[in-house]
């Protein structure tokens, strides 16, 4: 990674924590507890964590990371602590951090798991018995820039995808076709159901491009079997658990 590179992905996990005070703050407070990140990144959750004083830090990613942007930042800003990032996914902690954690938590991410259902299964082994879940996805798929591509609003969907495929950058265009697993809120929350979860917060994020949304609806519905509910959610924040203590 040379100098230009490290730098821009320094700044990326220093603008992002502004996202995780917004939106994880509301949900959970990290303060003396082992936290489990899924889909640590560059980091941005790590630096976060470090900084609401986290007495452990666990992160799980399947992308290979250098950590020396996180490192910079870390020494940068004289965070204290430390943190362990492993290459994988849930699924392949279980038995190492098995009822290990008393917080999980997840920014922007779950709009890009493909294994959605074995993920809310592996989830409850991770947790003691007092463990929670604070997770906050978004732009969901169908929502206005769910595409994650600099496009006109619902673009993605009523749009000619040769004509949107010339007009972002190739890895962008990769990270479009791979990397979204097309969840919805209402698929969201069956997988949370299923899970056996209770709920404690649960907040939707309406659309940014809601006011816009009339010239698009029959535009779209040409195209795609979605209910209206489900195009005009942009993210949702979520805080759970599972243990219930009948004595």
């Amino acid at each position: 990674m040379d100098d230009k590179r490290l730098a821009e992905v320094v700044k990326h996990i220093d603008q992002f924590q502004e996202s995780c005070d917004e939106f994880l703050s509301p949900l959970c407070n990290p303060c003396n507890k082992k936290v489990l990140i899924i889909g640590s990144g560059w980091g941005t959750e790590v630096a976060w964590l470090l900084k609401q004083g986290a007495k452990e830090i666990v992160g799980i990613d399947p992308a290979p990371r250098p950590t020396n942007p996180l490192n910079k930042y870390i020494a940068e800003k004289n965070l204290q602590g430390t943190y362990k990032i492993t290459r994988g996914t849930v699924d392949d902690i279980t038995e190492e951090y098995s009822e290990h954690f008393d917080l999980i938590i997840s920014h922007n991410v779950f709009e890009h798991i493909m294994n959605l259902e074995e993920t809310f299964k592996a989830i409850p082994k991770l947790l003691n018995k007092k463990g929670r879940v604070a997770i906050f996805t978004a732009p969901l798929f169908f929502s206005s820039c769910g595409s994650h591509l600099n496009i006109k609003p619902w673009e993605h969907l009523w749009g000619n995808l040769d004509d949107i495929k010339s007009k972002v950058p190739p890895f962008k265009w990769s990270d479009y076709t791979t990397g979204m697993n097309k969840m919805t809120l209402t698929s969201f929350l069956e997988c949370v159901i299923n899970s056996g979860a209770i709920v404690t917060k649960l907040y939707t994020r309406p659309d940014r491009n809601i006011q816009e949304f009339p010239k698009y609806i029959d535009k779209i519905l040409l195209k795609n079997k979605i209910s209206l509910f489900d195009l005009t959610v942009e993210g949702i924040s979520i805080e759970f658990f599972y243990h219930v203590d009948k004595n």
